[in-house]
């Protein structure tokens, strides 16, 4: 990790990757789809999200409400600036706690046929205000996420027969 901080903005770029058993057609539907969204981007089962707003489309927004059950202090805000079906989406996303702007990212995810497999790599570009547990945040969420994401497809073909 490189944390670069001015002033009180801690800026980050995090890259991840992983390659899933599944096409790329199938890793890019489970983004697509909110409900699959649902299932696979809690990072822990103590972590509750609720969509208040899901446009995925270029220009569509996502608004999210999380944090533990009962308490969904935080407020995600995401605007798809680019997508290719089956190959690519980007998206800027604003976080906010009880109202107060914590951290802004900009979000690449690119899916890559890999065989018979999808690598998908994922690079965040961050900037968190006040202090630098946005950064670790994200790291922590999108860890487990893209880890869940691998169950989804492994439940998805199992239930499908694929």
């Amino acid at each position: 990790m490189s944390i670069l901080t001015v002033g009180r903005v801690h800026h980050d770029t995090i890259r991840m990757e992983r390659t899933y058993r599944a096409s790329p057609e199938r890793v890019f539907d489970a983004w697509r789809d909110v409900a699959a969204r649902l299932r696979w981007s809690r990072p822990s089962p103590h972590v509750e999200i609720v969509y208040d707003k899901a446009e995925f489309r270029v220009g569509g927004e996502d608004v999210t409400r999380c944090g533990s059950a009962g308490d969904l202090r935080y407020v995600a805000k995401v605007r798809y600036l680019e997508i290719e079906d089956d190959s690519r989406i980007v998206f800027a996303e604003h976080v906010a706690e009880d109202g107060v702007s914590k951290a802004a990212a900009l979000i690449d995810v690119t899916l890559a046929p890999a065989g018979r497999e999808t690598r998908l790599i994922l690079t965040m570009q961050i900037a968190a205000f006040d202090s630098a547990d946005m950064l670790h945040g994200y790291r922590q969420g999108w860890t487990p996420a893209l880890e869940n994401l691998a169950n989804e497809l492994w439940d998805r073909e199992t239930e499908h027969g694929t």
